[in-house]
């Protein structure tokens, strides 16, 4: 069962749609950061203090990212905290709800939630212990006053500006970069170590019904080919 069983967010599964063209995009990802990087360069591509100091993201007194979870969506999707440790979930529907959450930021309610990851008729306590599942693994890996994913009396359902996803970090890094454009070792480091974490093409090795149909994959593709044609 999709649901059942210990999950730790992101398995290594074949990348299916890689085959569905797009691949060469991400293909000429890595000859521009080989090219970027250089003899001897060692980028990392754990993200953990580098996010926009003027995104909603949630800062400690140092300014560094406080308590940050990262939604890998380029690639198999998985959930990471800020120093790469991967968040573990006993159902795998918790990191596809994830997935959508944060890519549905604006219209992000209870009901558009459920009917967007099953195409079925499911029973509202299937969708209510997929969601505490989430809040529930979130809080255990990173424990925080509130919850992650905020409990509400509505159909409201989001996740705290906390949770992150690697193109969102991507979209800020090239809104940040935009300023210091005449300063190429700049766009370098802001975009270099984003880019080195793409694994493959959005929502590889998954069923995911919602992504394509709602254009969202190629919004994903996009967004990391631009910044990689910025990096080149």
């Amino acid at each position: 069962s999709r649901d059942g069983g210990e999950y730790p967010a992101g398995n290594h599964g074949a990348d299916e749609r890689a085959e569905n063209g797009g691949v060469a995009g991400f293909m000429a990802i890595a000859d521009v950061i080989a090219d970027a990087r250089g003899p001897g360069d060692n980028v990392d591509s754990d993200i953990d203090s580098d996010v926009d100091h003027d995104s909603d993201v949630d800062y400690g007194s140092d300014g560094e990212a406080a308590s940050v979870v990262i939604v890998e969506l380029l690639g198999e999707p998985r959930v990471r905290l800020a120093d790469g440790t991967p968040v573990v979930f006993e159902r795998a529907k918790s990191v596809e709800l994830l997935a959508w959450l944060v890519t549905h930021r604006e219209r992000s309610t209870r009901a558009r939630a459920r009917s967007a990851l099953w195409d079925i008729r499911v029973q509202a306590s299937t969708f209510s212990n997929v969601v505490s599942d989430a809040r529930r693994s979130l809080g255990r890996a990173v424990p925080i006053d509130d919850d992650w994913i905020p409990r509400t009396h509505t159909e409201e359902l989001s996740v705290i500006p906390g949770v992150v996803s690697d193109v969102e970090l991507i979209s800020i890094a090239r809104r940040r970069v935009a300023a210091h454009t005449a300063v190429p070792e700049r766009v370098i480091a802001e975009l270099a170590p984003l880019l080195a974490g793409v694994r493959g093409m959005p929502f590889a090795g998954t069923a995911y019904l919602w992504p394509d149909a709602e254009g969202i994959t190629s919004e994903l593709v996009i967004e990391a080919t631009s910044a990689a044609a910025e990096l080149a």
